[in-house]
């Protein structure tokens, strides 16, 4: 009889985070019986991995002032969290797994600890076999843990509740005490997974012959800036003799950015619009370029696929992760970069044109 596995995952601005769980669970269901629970607002279009239980929540994100926001009910905040912690610690107790892994929590997504906390506790207070695990990216947001509560209380409840820690991530790239300096300080066992994606490393492509550039967002929910500067900067400078740009705004592109973008794509028969496509590493197969963001589940796939990317981080008072690990990588002489805010439209067409000729190396 296989062992149990309660995988939690809260993904809340965008989905990379979601995205990056199925590719964990689709690994981890040839040895265990998965469940994993999902408590963010699902995207259409996203396909749930196949062999697995999935549970979703009722719904819940984060504002932009860091206050939790229902979706899709006129309940509170508080209720909403009520049901899902019930909900949660039920499931727990009747799946009764021999691992439970909660995706970033406690380095974050503090706002969910009413709903984890729970579960923590009853595991500690039963002194269950179970097997706590925090599964990690990279790159942790230094500006939030930059701050003594956000240091404090992941410390604590590291130490306290849980034995391993898993970071996606490379110690030869970088290592987690670059983005967390006080990791002298936690207790459990810290295992580098490698980088996750359910995406193969691909020999390299002849792309001399391909004319088309792919833009992409990830999810999309705050993309719209970026995109709509990159079309404009299309639209007015161009990207280089029979280039065409296909764009994929995202599941979760905002509906009236996304009637705004239809509106200014319009008439221009070398702008192909979609709201989402099935298989983004298809497309990258087939593109001269890429240009995007630069999630992590973007550049793990863009890089395994040997695709040139052109990446233009996100990066805001509370979010520097695509910065840090873009730089790197442009270093490492596996992506360029430039700075969207810092950029006219025409240096960005600029930008685009130079990297046409940019082949990455082979790492």
């Amino acid at each position: 009889m296989q062992k149990k596995v309660f995988f939690y995952c809260q993904h809340s601005m965008g989905i990379g985070h979601l995205v990056r769980s199925f590719a964990l669970v689709n690994s981890l269901k040839k040895s265990f019986e998965v469940t994993l629970v999902s408590g963010g607002d699902f995207p259409k279009g996203l396909k749930i991995p196949i062999g697995i239980n999935f549970v979703q929540l009722p719904p819940i994100g984060i504002d932009a002032n860091n206050c939790l926001t229902p979706i899709g009910t006129d309940e509170s905040a508080y209720k909403v969290m009520k049901t899902r912690q019930k909900k949660i610690i039920h499931l727990f107790k009747e799946i009764q797994p021999a691992i439970f892994i909660t995706e970033y929590f406690p380095f974050g997504k503090i706002q969910f600890m009413g709903e984890l906390l729970p579960v923590l506790k009853y595991i500690k207070s039963k002194n269950l076999p179970t097997h706590v695990v925090c599964s990690l990216r990279d790159i942790l947001e230094p500006k939030y843990l930059a701050t003594k509560m956000g240091q404090d209380f992941s410390i604590k409840i590291i130490n306290e509740y849980y034995n391993r820690i898993l970071v996606h991530g490379d110690e030869n790239f970088m290592t987690l005490n670059e983005t967390f300096p006080l990791l002298k300080r936690l207790k459990p066992a810290i295992s580098y997974t490698g980088f996750v994606s359910d995406e193969k490393y691909v020999p390299k492509i002849d792309r001399e012959n391909f004319n088309e550039i792919v833009l992409s967002a990830g999810g999309g929910k705050v993309a719209q800036p970026f995109i709509s500067k990159m079309v404009n900067s299309f639209k007015k400078f161009g990207f280089g003799e029979g280039m065409i740009l296909r764009v994929v705004a995202g599941p979760i592109y905002p509906e009236d950015d996304w009637e705004k973008l239809k509106e200014l794509a319009k008439n221009n028969p070398n702008i192909i619009l979609n709201r989402s496509v099935e298989s983004l590493s298809n497309l990258w197969k087939q593109a001269r370029l890429s240009i995007s963001p630069g999630g992590y589940n973007t550049l793990i796939e863009t890089i395994c696929g040997r695709t040139p990317a052109l990446i233009v981080p996100y990066c805001n008072i509370s979010n520097s992760e695509q910065e840090i690990r873009t730089d790197k990588l442009q270093k490492e002489g596996l992506v360029k970069t430039i700075n969207l805010e810092n950029s006219s439209e025409e240096q960005l067409a600029i930008a685009v044109k130079k990297a046409l000729n940019f082949t990455p190396t082979d790492k």
